[in-house]
């Protein structure tokens, strides 16, 4: 028992050093309520970033584009491995069958069924063949040039999806620059991208601007929690290295409490939620109620 709370003792030592060397916009008090919060209590999921906070509301009051150049360089050096099962998009082929399988609960809850699906953040076309293979268009955009040249390309090997899915190199925001944009899909999805963008507020609402009315928004990403920075920043990327360091920042993620309120409750209203649970033991994902870590949404568009 000792040794074991020796070991736990360690990990939370570094679990603080590494809060406070990589986020270093976190405030003092934000830290000292990370470090009195209890990994998947109530408390820990509900818990908020005083400086996060403040950062959202300077880039919403200073930016109209949800583009974050940073990111874009991140996801950048990603190219030749989207499609490698093994290397650093690993965990994204992993978690893809989990969000896959709500996604599948939300369409057939649908009347009509949907047809057109807008997949933002498409990267290298992961989602967008599952979503293809479910029946839909897909239509996928992403503002990096050879994340989409890489979807372009792997498409091709299935004949069966190449003629369901058109890739675009393209903002959120030019889309509905576009007179197809507006209103044009009757799901648009937003996986594991909401971490990764600027100006959040308004990112938000370009998705309910591209959503049909009675259409549905599907939103998964991280959890602000202790537990969350525990597993996907000091285990993910500085433990196990199965996702390269700086992937993510503690300090972007977001909880569901703010993802709830960054919906206009005039126009959409929350659908449906779950977590998404890692079994590290046969490297597979499910749903579950857990949403400290991981967690999917749906929001229905009025």
């Amino acid at each position: 028992m000792r040794a074991s709370q020796t070991a736990l003792g360690r990990v939370l030592k570094e679990v603080e050093r590494q809060l406070v060397q990589h986020e270093s916009r976190v405030s003092k008090e934000s830290l000292m309520a990370f470090k009195h919060v209890k990994p998947g209590s109530c408390s820990a999921h509900m818990m908020t970033s005083h400086v996060h906070t403040t950062a959202k509301q300077q880039e919403t009051s200073t930016s109209q584009s949800s583009v974050n150049a940073r990111e874009v360089a991140k996801f950048a050096k990603l190219s030749e491995h989207w499609w490698d099962p093994s290397g650093p998009c690993k965990p994204l082929h992993a978690l893809n069958k989990a969000r896959c399988e709500f996604i599948k609960d939300v369409f057939s809850n649908m009347t009509p069924a949907p047809a057109r699906v807008l997949d933002v953040g498409c990267g290298g076309g992961i989602l967008s063949e599952s979503l293809a293979r479910m029946g839909v268009h897909v239509t996928g955009i992403d503002v990096h040039a050879e994340g989409i040249d890489i979807a372009e390309e792997h498409k091709k090997l299935d004949d069966t999806i190449v003629d369901a899915i058109e890739y675009r190199n393209q903002s959120i925001e030019e889309l509905l620059s576009t007179a197809e944009g507006p209103g044009s899909y009757d799901v648009v999805i937003a996986s594991e991208v909401i971490e990764h963008v600027d100006a959040l507020p308004d990112f938000c609402t370009s998705l309910v601007k591209a959503t049909k009315p009675g259409g549905r928004i599907i939103i998964s990403t991280l959890n602000r929690t202790s537990l969350a920075y525990l597993m996907a920043i000091v285990g993910a990327e500085h433990l196990l290295k199965i996702v390269p360091e700086g992937t993510h920042e503690w300090s972007k993620f977001v909880t569901p409490e703010e993802v709830v309120h960054l919906f206009p409750s005039n126009s959409t209203s929350l659908d449906w939620m779950a977590g998404m649970t890692y079994q590290p033991f046969t490297d597979t994902w499910h749903l579950s109620k857990h949403i400290e870590v991981n967690y999917i949404a749906s929001f229905i568009v009025h």
